[in-house]
């Protein structure tokens, strides 16, 4: 059975309970319970839930996306803080765009 449909089956706690009227936020041992039972019934290695946000973070900013969205969709404080941990992914991104460009600029000569 592939990750998706495990993960399909995996019960979850209402998301919108705690943004939409909870008690109170879930403390961080038990975070750490409900994370480590998801991927217990994923089936997959145990990995720490802030490295979600480091995979988002770097995903995004290798693909372009707005510095500014992946700040605030992200939780850092600022523009700055995430830059700090993440330009190479900028870097590389842009490298990979110039060399797109190149090419298709190449091509376009020669057609």
């Amino acid at each position: 059975m592939g990750l998706l449909a495990r993960l399909a089956n995996v019960q979850t706690m209402d998301p919108e309970a705690f943004l939409f009227g909870g008690s109170k936020p879930w403390s961080s041992m038990e975070v750490h319970r409900l994370w480590r039972r998801t991927l217990a019934k994923a089936q997959v290695r145990y990995r720490s839930p802030e490295q979600l946000r480091h995979t988002f973070a770097s995903t995004l900013l290798s693909r372009n996306a707005p510095l500014l969205y992946v700040q605030r969709q992200g939780g850092w404080k600022s523009a700055t803080a995430l830059l700090q941990a993440y330009a190479r992914w900028v870097e590389e991104a842009e490298a990979r765009e110039t060399a797109r460009n190149d090419v298709a600029l190449n091509q376009a000569a020669k057609a």
